[in-house]
């Protein structure tokens, strides 16, 4: 039976916390005995490695209550916030820990029945979502464009995971602007089909897409991923990210759409790494109560180390109150950037008939084939006279066959023919030089008759 990843990630994150935890007792332990003995040479190291643990175990915390939050557990979630706050001011140098290990002792007790805590989630998912679909509201998506400006020029804007096109279609809206989307659901791909300039048929993965050919980069991707335990998964949101970056040109702009409880360290960090004005926004009214996204807009600049700022984004994923709306977002803070570029590679995963009359549609390809070369339909006269050689080959070839409209019309008829021909050869006699010898040699050979019929009748030339 298949869990849900997120309760994979809890369920290895308590397994450390617990590990960190006895390790955590283990060295206070011995730093009590070395204090009672008075072996301080010793104790410096022991206080190093205590307060080594305490940061370890404030990182463990923190990567629990990304979990709890997903899992919409508010009661553990915020007694994960008193815990780390209470971290934060724990002296490693008080001689009793009982307190401080009781408190993990709560927490753990919260996690002792994992299979009901699965059953609980997936429930709540599955009345979230339908076949692991969010659609990006549309009320919601009005603010995110009006932070946009848009170029007179023509621009790309691509939707690796599209649904209906609903999205792409709204941000094209009035622009000038040609809709890319890729699609994985049959029926919806035929609906997108209506809505934008192409679409891609299939795993987004498994795509053939131009590189840096995309002005705008429009990412919702799937939030709800199930573990397999014999494979190795990595969650959708970070997946899709990475692998459309190479998409969207430097200074193209992206839409990033999550649930806050993603930003995450390490999706914090691809962003910081790759865009600079970053701004993340929350959704809305009963759009985030449901599904608790964000809107992160970026633009796309060369790699450097972003580490610092991806520490704060990270921050507020544990702070959703502090994000700012999206209808606060300060209209045309972001520019598409208006360099033209060509879309010269887009191929979905999954052969498509309808995509593929689009791109006979609208390439030359198809009508050079058929075109009328140009020396098919000029006068062509021959540099030089033809030699008796070359009217035998066009002759027989049958190019000469037909009527000749000239001063005295006639019509010609090439064939050839083959001819035995005899050679006699006399020659003195080799042996004794008295008398002759004779050789007759025969030969067969092309011979190129034309029947010419004319008025007066017919006639041959060979």
């Amino acid at each position: 039976m298949e869990n849900l990843y997120v309760m994979k990630k809890l369920e290895d994150t308590v397994k450390l916390l617990e590990g960190t935890i006895t390790d955590m007792m283990k060295v206070k332990d011995k730093v009590t005995k070395l204090e009672a003995s008075g072996a301080n040479d010793k104790l410096p190291d022991m206080l190093h490695e205590l307060s080594s643990m305490k940061v370890k175990l404030s990182e463990q915390i923190s990567s629990l209550r990304f979990c709890l939050l997903e899992l919409e557990l508010p009661k553990v979630t915020d007694f994960t916030g008193k815990i780390i706050d209470a971290l934060e001011r724990f002296d490693i140098h008080v001689p009793d820990y009982s307190k401080f290990f009781s408190a993990f002792q709560v927490l753990f007790n919260q996690f002792k029945d994992l299979q009901a805590l699965n059953a609980q989630a997936a429930g709540r998912f599955m009345n979230h979502i339908k076949m692991g679909y969010f659609p990006t509201d549309l009320e919601n998506l009005s603010h995110i464009k009006q932070s946009l400006v848009f170029p007179e020029s023509s621009v790309n804007i691509l939707d690796p995971c599209c649904g209906c096109g609903l999205a792409l279609q709204k941000l094209a809206e009035g622009m000038n602007v040609l809709a890319y989307g890729v699609e994985l659901d049959e029926i919806r791909v035929e609906e997108a089909r209506k809505r934008l300039y192409r679409i891609g048929k299939g795993s987004f993965f498994h795509s053939r897409i131009s590189s840096e050919a995309f002005h705008l980069l429009f990412l919702n991707p799937p939030y709800m991923v199930t573990y397999n335990p014999n494979g190795f998964n990595v969650r959708d949101e970070k997946k899709f990210l990475v692998e459309a970056l190479s998409c969207l040109m430097l200074e193209g702009v992206l839409i990033y759409i999550i649930p806050y409880y993603r930003l995450t360290p390490d999706i914090c960090r691809i962003l910081c790494d790759n865009f600079r004005e970053i701004r993340v926004h929350r959704f809305i009214g009963k759009e985030f109560e449901r599904f608790k996204q964000v809107a992160v807009i970026g633009v796309r600049k060369r790699k450097e180390d972003g580490s610092l700022q991806a520490v704060e984004i990270n921050k507020l994923a544990l702070h959703p109150e502090r994000i700012p709306t999206l209808d606060s977002l300060e209209e045309g803070c972001y520019t598409v950037p208006s360099k033209e570029k060509a879309v010269d590679i887009f191929k979905g995963a999954i052969f498509d008939v309808e995509e593929l009359a689009e791109q006979f549609r609208n390439s030359k390809s198809i009508s050079c084939l058929f075109q009328k070369n140009e020396l098919d339909t000029m006068e062509r006269r021959p540099l030089l006279p033809f030699t008796i050689g070359q009217i035998g080959l066009i002759g027989g070839s049958g190019l000469l066959n037909g009527l000749i409209e000239c001063d005295n019309p006639h019509i010609l008829k090439g064939r050839i023919i083959k001819e035995t021909r005899q050679d006699v050869k006399e020659s003195e006699n080799s042996k004794d030089k008295k008398g002759t010898v004779t050789e007759m040699t025969e030969t067969t050979v092309n011979k190129m008759v034309f029947n010419i019929l004319t008025m007066d009748g017919m006639k041959t030339l060979a």
